[in-house]
């Protein structure tokens, strides 16, 4: 019997190995006749840049596709971590790459979008991150108030020709943001109304900061129309860069994981790049399909259960194609908040909550596998 096991990792929980492989060892105890295939999976950050690695090194051919992450986030502050961002893309680019894919986490300040393109952009003009003075550097970090305030228009031209800049710079290359949340720019669900749900800040201030993020995408939309139109993404999917500019600026606005990353998501909308689920990247990128056709049972195991996030999750997406070849998928997590009838919906066969830990890890695969294999094949 086949087993594949997809376990997204978390290297704060598990620094010197994959959760993958835990789970294949409980599974090996106790069914030692099965062939186990452990996969390291990520949704995002913090665990998707070792992720990567892991894969590029075991499955080679990423030699013309580059992956960056400034690392996890919460140990940058923001205009450091998109200035990081910017500078690894832009070497990422000059350096030939076919395709460039960033890794977006969830919550940033609403500002990483506009200092991520405003450096870039020197960056572009100037030909290296040497070459960009700590000057230069300290006044890409505009903020979204700043380019309301007296100076707005000129600020604002300012964003527009580094929209302009960016544009050219990747029209010859795919570029893919890939998110771990699907949330838009604005509204009841966008960045500002989910970090202040997330407790990371007061609502008053998730009001102000929605309004600002507001007048600056009513700004943008006369200049924005003066624009030439940007290379249309493949699978861009409701977000049309061409016609009337005003109406494109809205649908990329509601577009998912337009508001992830503090609108950085948004930005590389403007410029032309795509935005897809992490999962989504991932399993393509990684060719899931085929070694889910091959298997007679998956097991996936991630943090959290939940129906909110579960359709950008990898669960999701494997469940999808493992309903195509027939195969049972079942669910290892630490946190479930789906009913049975939720679970039987997204073609999940069953859940089960495990203890933090590699012990209870192994000791839970170990148990699983007496259920769900038979004694001798």
């Amino acid at each position: 019997m086949r087993v594949v096991m997809i376990a997204n990792h978390n290297p704060f929980d598990f620094p010197t190995q994959f959760e993958a492989e835990v789970l294949a060892a409980g599974w090996r105890s106790s069914a030692p006749h099965c062939e186990v295939v452990p996969l390291a999976f990520s949704h995002c950050e913090p665990g998707s840049a070792a992720v990567w690695r892991e894969h590029a090194t075991r499955l080679g051919g990423f030699d013309r596709t580059a992956f960056i992450s400034a690392c996890e986030p919460s140990r940058l502050e923001p205009a450091e971590f998109s200035r990081n961002l910017a500078e690894q893309f832009y070497v990422a680019v000059t350096s030939g790459m076919n395709r460039v894919v960033l890794a977006l986490p969830t919550f940033l300040e609403p500002d990483a979008g506009v200092v991520f393109l405003t450096h870039l952009a020197r960056l572009i003009r100037e030909g290296s991150p040497e070459s960009v003075s700590a000057q230069a550097q300290a006044g890409a970090v505009a903020a979204v108030a700043d380019l309301l305030g007296p100076d707005k228009d000129t600020r604002t031209d300012e964003l527009i020709g580094a929209v302009a800049a960016a544009r050219e710079f990747i029209s010859r290359i795919d570029v893919v943001g890939a998110y771990a949340s699907n949330m838009p720019l604005l509204g009841m669900h966008g960045m500002s109304g989910a970090a202040a749900l997330e407790g990371l800040m007061g609502q008053d201030q998730a009001q102000v900061r929605e309004r600002q993020v507001s007048e600056l995408f009513h700004a943008l939309v006369p200049r924005y129309a003066a624009l030439p139109a940007a290379r249309q993404p493949l699978g861009l999917a409701g977000a049309s860069l061409g016609g009337d500019p005003q109406a494109s600026l809205k649908d990329l606005t509601r577009h998912d994981g337009s508001g992830a990353a503090g609108g950085l998501g948004f930005g590389l909308l403007l410029v032309g790049a795509r935005l897809l689920p992490a999962a989504t990247v991932f399993a393509t990128q990684f060719e899931l399909r085929n070694q889910i056709a091959g298997a007679e049972l998956v097991v996936i195991y991630q943090d959290k259960l939940d129906g909110r996030a579960f359709p950008d999750q990898v669960g999701h997406w494997v469940a999808q194609v493992a309903t195509e070849f027939i195969t049972p998928v079942i669910v290892v997590c630490h946190e479930q908040i789906m009913s049975v009838r939720e679970l039987s919906g997204q073609q999940v066969a069953s859940a089960y909550q495990v203890e933090r830990g590699e012990r209870a890890l192994f000791d839970r695969a170990a148990r699983l596998a007496k259920s769900w294999t038979p004694a001798n094949r």
